[in-house]
């Protein structure tokens, strides 16, 4: 153990012998290139630990020009220069389509706070100062692709036999740059590491820096988070996620609605949890698609509580909240997102007792069709989330889908057998075409066989008088 405090106190790396399957275009590039060329990232960390592939990002001490301007790289692959203040290229090969992402060695300084571009950037032709601009140890082993070996500054390659998350000097690592507390969630989730102790600890402490990174790029980290069980197919990654988002007190500078519902009781008769755990086991039972809606479709019931002393009606505030968070204000989303979001959340809840007459269920079905199949979705997740251990009749939702598929309902004016043409034709102009054919639409949706040429010119020439 001593001996490894002084290697790495001398930085002197650790090499193992590894031999890791890469692509033959990668190899044929190896050796067409200048210089040595390093494989990084999580590409070496997944093989060390046998998660599954990742893009390959390749590094080494040669500037990009050494790539733009050579004639035998140039005949096997086409290098675009992506960001040239980071040195950054693009290298696909001309014959496979194999695309990697190279970056010289480098060294960066940030400005005060977070902010997660550095101020200053310079190249270098030392691997070490390379590897000390990287988040975690894990991710700071090159694999020598000519040499076949792993090269390990930081005990990365001990991390991974223990799957940890560590920093080579954390407050090094999140005072410069906010973003990676995130990263350290969404990382520690996708892959099942779990973060070490002194990691956690000067995370949080350096937790307003997400103050300083934008929206747009926290709205990425988020959405990876909740998909983060689809990357490597960890269960209940995507749940682990939000819980790690909570112990580094990182949603204040997220969505600190959501904390309003911590350690708030619900109704012990259907709920187990709390607002902010049921939250969180109904995304951990969600299909991804509906993974944000599920994270807040109670998000109004804290204020749904402080305004009318109890939580009816907190559907509609989760959708007013939800049009706030995700939008220009908050995270950014776009605006069929935040459309889909924000019904989502406020239909959840519709049917609950399951006393709506059919009628209305289905014209509620027709109505919100393009979104339905992800409400019965999230309205299961979300008895699911209340107590997975009680048994839930199916919601009628479902059967009533099904209905409208077997009568063949349709589902829009375009459904109709005439259309705007068709009564004009007969002497209908203005806005009450749009009427009547609203009118004959509210008809067929619950009698189909209505939905007849016939009987839609017949029921239409009634207001032609």
């Amino acid at each position: 153990m001593c001996i490894k405090l002084n290697l790495f106190s001398m930085h002197i790396p650790n090499k193992k012998k590894v031999k890791i399957a890469i692509p033959k275009s990668l190899q044929i590039l190896a050796n067409l290139a200048h210089c040595s060329i390093f494989i990084t990232g999580g590409f070496v960390r997944n093989h060390l630990v046998g998660l599954g592939s990742t893009d390959i990002d390749i590094a080494g001490s040669a500037l990009p020009e050494a790539f733009l301007g050579s004639k035998k790289i140039n005949k096997n692959f086409s290098v675009t220069e992506v960001n040239k203040r980071l040195g950054t290229l693009w290298i696909k090969c001309r014959e496979t389509g194999e695309l990697f992402e190279y970056t010289p060695f480098r060294t960066e300084s940030y400005g005060e706070g977070g902010v997660h571009t550095p101020e200053e950037v310079a190249f270098t032709t030392d691997m070490l100062l390379d590897a000390k601009r990287r988040d975690f140890c894990c991710n700071a082993l090159y694999y020598d692709i000519k040499n076949s070996e792993v090269i390990d500054f930081f005990g990365g390659i001990e991390d991974c036999e223990k799957k940890m998350l560590r920093c080579w000097d954390a407050k090094y690592v999140f005072a410069d740059d906010g973003l990676r507390l995130l990263r350290l969630a969404r990382i520690s989730a996708e892959t099942g590491f779990l973060i070490d102790n002194i990691t956690k600890e000067i995370a949080i402490s350096f937790r307003h820096h997400l103050n300083d990174i934008t929206a747009e790029r926290k709205r990425i980290e988020l959405e990876r988070i909740l998909v983060a069980d689809t990357k490597y197919s960890i269960k209940d990654a995507h749940y682990r996620g939000l819980k790690l988002l909570y112990e580094l007190q990182l949603f204040k500078y997220l969505i600190p609605e959501l904390l309003e519902g911590d350690r708030l009781e619900q109704n012990k008769e259907h709920h187990i949890y709390d607002v902010l755990e049921h939250t969180f086991q109904v995304v951990r039972f969600s299909p991804p698609e509906v993974r944000l809606s599920a994270l807040l479709h109670d998000v109004g019931k804290p204020y749904a509580l402080k305004e009318f002393g109890k939580m009816a009606g907190h559907a509609d505030l989760s959708e007013k909240l939800v049009r706030k968070i995700l939008g220009s204000s908050g995270l950014k989303f776009s605006n069929e997102k935040i459309d889909e979001t924000a019904r989502l959340c406020k239909h959840h809840m519709v049917d609950k007792d399951g006393n709506m007459s059919e009628q209305k269920l289905i014209r509620f079905a027709v109505k919100n069709w393009d979104i339905l199949d992800k409400l019965i979705a999230l309205i299961d997740a979300d008895r699911l989330g209340a107590n997975p251990n009680k048994q839930h009749e199916t919601h009628r939702l479902v059967a009533i889908k099904q209905k409208i598929i077997d009568t063949n309902v349709p589902l829009t004016l375009k459904d109709l057998k005439i259309n705007g043409s068709d009564l004009l034709a007969v002497g209908i102009t203005g806005q009450n075409i749009g009427k009547i054919l609203t009118e004959i639409h509210d008809h067929c949706i619950l009698n189909s066989k209505l939905n007849t040429r016939d009987w839609q010119l017949e029921f239409a020439s009634r207001f032609n008088i």
